[in-house]
């Protein structure tokens, strides 16, 4: 008989080689990193009676264990655990990109745009929640008197069991708080740990009470996203700032922006095909009255030197 602690090895060992051949296997049959085709038979929500434009920021997260240990091709890394925090350089980035913020001008037209935003959607998940109250901790929605942060399960990662397993499992209410501050002490330095556990006071965890993670099919994911797009579309407010995942980015500017809008805007066509970057934030326009294809233009907001 092998010692118990041994059999857990190679029973994790085989595990973890059983998922690594499934996701390439998942990935190849999707054409990895390709946005996922929504059901064409979709429920629209009922469009405005005129045009009205509004602004959406759509923040990605930093860098997570799981993006570093799948650059590292590190199996371990990848299903040892659930709900994936931020790395150390995650955290880098996302506090590059609140230094960035404010390194713009107060009275450009850059930094007035992002600050009128009055409400923040953040995906529950940890890195995403992690890479908000950093990167947004000057924003007016984070201080005493701002709109703050609303965790909506409706933005997380999607969820297609073996692709999806670092957003296959997740927590709820107030433990979502205590997690994202528990696995920061652990990378964060001082001045962007700070941030994170002044911030929690802000986040509204009422739709993150009960269990909103698990394996998706085409329907539900086609459903959600509708249901989302149409939230941002009718949502009282003029600017959003939605904060999330790379595959459920990709997937929105695929499915939500007509084929013209993507010939017109270059910028927009290749978000609907490759990643925005850790902790990018991409400055998109939705057509509120027009249900089927509401995205209609996009732009790049506070980049990095090489994107600029």
């Amino acid at each position: 008989m092998l010692p118990a602690a041994l059999l857990g090895a190679s029973v994790l060992k085989q595990l973890t080689i059983a998922l690594s051949v499934l996701v390439a296997f998942d990935g190849a049959r999707r054409k990895k990193n390709a946005p996922l085709k929504l059901l064409p038979d979709r429920t629209f929500a009922p469009a405005r009676a005129r045009e009205q434009l509004k602004t959406v920021y759509f923040l990605r997260h930093g860098e997570s264990q799981w993006n570093e240990a799948q650059a590292k091709r590190d199996p371990r890394g990848m299903f040892g655990k659930f709900d994936h925090a931020l790395t150390a350089e995650g955290v880098a980035q996302a506090e590059a990109l609140a230094q960035r913020i404010r390194a713009a001008p107060r009275l450009g037209e850059e930094r007035r745009a992002w600050e009128r935003a009055t409400i923040v959607y953040c995906s529950p998940l940890t890195r995403a929640l992690q890479t908000c109250l950093v990167a947004l901790r000057d924003h007016p929605c984070l201080r005493a008197n701002g709109g703050g942060v609303v965790l909506v399960p409706a933005c997380r990662e999607l969820c297609f069991p073996v692709g999806g397993f670092d957003s296959i499992r997740g927590t709820t209410g107030s433990e979502i708080l205590r997690r994202v501050v528990r696995r920061a002490r652990k990378v964060a330095p001082s001045n962007a740990l700070a941030p994170i556990v002044r911030g929690t006071i802000k986040v509204d965890v009422s739709e993150a009470e009960e269990d909103w993670w698990g394996p998706e099919g085409a329907r539900a994911v086609t459903d959600r996203l509708q249901a989302f797009l149409d939230r941002l579309r009718l949502a009282d407010e003029d600017t959003i700032v939605v904060v999330g995942h790379s595959l459920f980015f990709r997937t929105v500017f695929d499915n939500f922006a007509s084929p013209a809008a993507k010939r017109k805007d270059s910028t927009l066509a290749h978000l609907g095909r490759k990643k925005l970057r850790n902790a990018a934030v991409a400055r998109v326009t939705l057509n509120c009255s027009d249900a089927r294809f509401p995205i209609v233009g996009a732009t790049l907001a506070f980049p990095e030197a090489e994107d600029a």
